[in-house]
């Protein structure tokens, strides 16, 4: 093809054509740089394809992993649900003047209206009252769009806000746990004091079902004995309702738009 115009150029010289030789030019020239037009849109076409696909995985993995932070938030919603009943058991079981027979003991894990179930339950629920967890967040793809820098392919700038501001949430989390580390640990120690180390792992044995009465007894003489028990008790139990359930049952709100929000910009990728 080079060959080519390079023998109509040659023949227009040398039939003294300049003028037609110099239009020729210029038209090769257009020719030329039309043609570097063209795959540089191609490069183009190609290289936004590229970046649509890949913008397009960031949005699933994404939308995976704020499933699996939806059922997390469950899981400890539901653990923190579980932990202000037992917590519950035992304040009531303290107001009723440490008498079991006079205590509603709930479920929880365990039967009721038995005596020594019940309370079998409530040392359980002893044991318990300290746990404390907060939820454990995926954070898989968005360290691995801010450490490559491909924070940049998310166009959706409203969407990529809404997801920056969520897990920049996670530090706030990390700071709640950190701060109430003395809450759990004076709990533990109030429990330590009323529990022996066999009651306090015997929940995951079948011989606590032999729980014999003089070793309830001894156990309610403990917690007789620790009068700060009942205070951090309530101490616990306001953890778990005003950080444990309502932190994350908004986190639940935040999740369940980022999803549906997710969802639609991924169908519009698709169509």
């Amino acid at each position: 093809m080079i060959k080519f115009f390079r023998k109509i150029r040659q023949n227009l010289l040398s039939e003294g054509k300049t003028g037609k030789y110099l239009k020729y030019a210029v038209g090769e020239i257009i020719l030329v740089v039309i043609g570097i037009l063209i795959a540089l849109q191609i490069n183009n076409w190609n290289e936004n394809r590229k970046l649509a696909k890949l913008e397009l995985s960031y949005y699933e993995n994404l939308y995976h992993d704020l499933i699996e932070d939806s059922l997390e938030i469950d899981f400890k919603i539901k653990n923190a649900e579980r932990n202000i009943r037992q917590i519950e058991n035992v304040l009531r079981f303290i107001e009723n003047d440490y008498d079991i027979t006079k205590t509603r003991i709930d479920l929880v894990e365990w039967p009721v209206n038995h005596f020594y179930q019940d309370s079998l339950a409530l040392i359980i629920s002893v044991s318990q009252a300290g746990f404390l967890q907060f939820v454990d967040i995926m954070k898989n793809t968005i360290e691995d769009l801010r450490s490559t820098g491909n924070i940049k392919v998310l166009k959706n700038e409203a969407l990529k806000r809404s997801l920056l501001l969520y897990y920049n949430r996670d530090k706030t989390r990390e700071t709640w746990n950190a701060t109430l580390i003395e809450a759990r640990i004076d709990m533990e120690k109030s429990i330590n004091k009323v529990l022996t180390a066999a009651q306090r792992t015997a929940y995951a044995k079948s011989e606590i079902m032999q729980l014999q009465r003089d070793e309830f007894q001894k156990f309610v003489q403990k917690l007789k004995a620790e009068p700060a028990f009942e205070e951090h008790l309530i101490g616990m139990l306001y953890l778990h309702n005003r950080i444990i359930i309502q932190g994350n049952s908004l986190m639940k709100g935040y999740v369940t738009v980022l999803l549906d929000d997710l969802r639609n910009e991924i169908q519009k990728h698709k169509t």
